[in-house]
């Protein structure tokens, strides 16, 4: 998810791109395209084709070019690990 960072003076739509084979692209179905400037980025992980089990969240703040672009987002192996609160049933 791609959100215009507000406390850098930045507004616009939020972006949306779903990750497939390491590759996301903002244009592909359901994807929402973003308008530039201060930006954070969150990439959440999902352990199932449902979306359902959450694994991870990473954030972090950016400046994205108006015009289209490629960025790479590399998520740290320390990014937070999210474990069900009780055991699954």
């Amino acid at each position: 998810m791609f959100t215009p960072d507000g406390s850098r003076d930045n507004s616009g739509p939020q972006g949306i791109a779903y990750i497939k084979d390491g590759r996301f692209d903002s244009t592909w179905p359901n994807g929402q395209g973003i308008s530039g400037g201060p930006t954070v980025i969150r990439v959440t992980g999902l352990g199932d084709d449902k979306g359902i089990k959450l694994l991870c969240e990473h954030e972090y703040q950016v400046e994205l070019p108006k015009e289209d672009s490629t960025l790479k987002v590399e998520v740290p192996a320390k990014a937070e690990l999210l474990r069900p609160a009780s055991p699954e049933i």
